[in-house]
């Protein structure tokens, strides 16, 4: 087992509250959690190397810049590697490191309109997050939660414009929530809490939208019965696609299609 002991030294009693306190002080100091006999005071003193640090924290903002979390997350867990090799880091080290990508990552979250909600939850809370700077461990474990879940929202995003691409692709077919989450390779209520994070619009309200909209093309700009057009636009049942297209548009096909398009262009 790992045994840490934090040496006093002999001292007056009236100087025994200020020992114990460097004591309680070294042992919050071993944020590496290592084993060893640590003398009084020889945690707590400044861990040198800072203008490096400034320089490695240029580069993971450029990272971030670049949208690499990966590459962001591998550089800041290396970064951390090296400094729990140093065996005088400490709390007021690892204090400014965390506060150098608390900024990062909270820039980073705003810039692309990311919610707290969507990274912290009851498991990791954003509390946790907060108090990880204690522990060299804890500090790790958040940074890959929170930047394995930023590249989850980042591979949401993605996915949402092949959908999008997708379905202006496969208008003419009858297209289904849960047909697009297996081909996306994410649950229907996932996809469509993301979809609608994303784009503003529920997925199935979207898919229905632009539907509608091809219809509304071919109905000014061909002579195709509207059941054929119907058709066209993904849908078998004649009568759904009348009723879907009075409930989006605001009126029928032939009503649309008779419609003054002046009018229609300043509505």
């Amino acid at each position: 087992m790992k045994v840490a002991v934090y040496a006093g030294r002999m001292c007056q009693i009236s100087d025994l509250g200020s020992t114990v306190r460097q004591l309680f002080e070294d042992e919050s100091n071993n944020v590496r959690n290592a084993e060893g006999v640590y003398e009084i005071g020889s945690l707590s003193g400044e861990r040198p190397g800072t203008d490096t640090f400034q320089s490695r924290t240029m580069v993971w903002k450029k990272l971030l810049e670049q949208g690499k979390l990966s590459a962001f997350q591998d550089a800041v867990l290396s970064y951390l590697k090296f400094c729990g090799a140093d065996e005088r880091l400490n709390q007021r080290y690892m204090l400014q490191v965390h506060g150098a990508v608390s900024e990062l990552i909270l820039s980073y979250m705003t810039e692309h309109n990311i919610n707290s909600a969507d990274i912290f939850s009851e498991e990791f809370s954003y509390y946790q997050f907060l108090s990880s700077w204690h522990k060299l461990d804890d500090f790790k474990r958040a940074v890959m939660t929170i930047t394995d879940r930023l590249g989850a929202i980042a591979g949401t995003e993605n996915d949402t414009q092949l959908i999008m691409q997708y379905i202006h692709q496969h208008i003419d077919q009858d297209l289904s929530v849960t047909e697009l989450a297996e081909m996306a390779g994410k649950t229907p209520e996932y996809l469509t809490r993301m979809f609608k994070k994303n784009t503003g619009m529920p997925l199935k309200k979207y898919i229905d939208h632009e539907k509608m909209e091809a219809a509304k093309v071919l109905l000014k700009t061909t002579q195709l019965p509207v059941t054929i057009i119907s058709g066209y636009v993904g849908y078998a049942n004649y009568s759904n696609f009348i009723r879907s297209f009075r409930q989006i548009v605001g009126c029928t096909p032939s009503e649309f299609r008779d419609s003054d398009p002046k009018k229609e262009a300043l509505s």
